[in-house]
């Protein structure tokens, strides 16, 4: 059984808390489930993961860092970022706590 990381079940608790809209997306999911169409070609599976992303008209996004997968979230953050520059990024997860000045490096 899959469960979310209780630190961002307490931030999204938090936030709805706050009335902001809170919405987690899992990529892996979509693709699977063929609700997004996956493409070899990775550049395009981060331009689809983006447009899905902006389609929803966030002010923040958030994404995860786990170690293995770390390479993903600084990528779709700068195409998002290249997209829509007043978009706020927040980088959390184990990755970020594990490695604090790397990651702002």
């Amino acid at each position: 059984m899959y469960s979310e990381p209780l630190s961002r079940e307490e931030l999204i608790t938090i936030l709805k808390e706050k009335d902001y809209h809170v919405e987690i997306l899992n990529f892996e999911y979509l693709f699977l489930k063929e609700i997004l169409n996956y493409d070899i070609e990775p550049a395009r599976n981060f331009e689809t993961m983006t447009g899905y992303i902006l389609e929803k008209n966030p002010g923040i996004v958030g994404f995860t860092g786990m170690c293995n997968t770390f390479h993903n979230s600084l990528k779709l953050a700068e195409v998002i970022k290249k997209a829509k520059r007043d978009i706020k990024v927040i980088l959390g997860g184990p990755h970020v706590s594990m490695l604090p000045e790397k990651v702002l490096e």
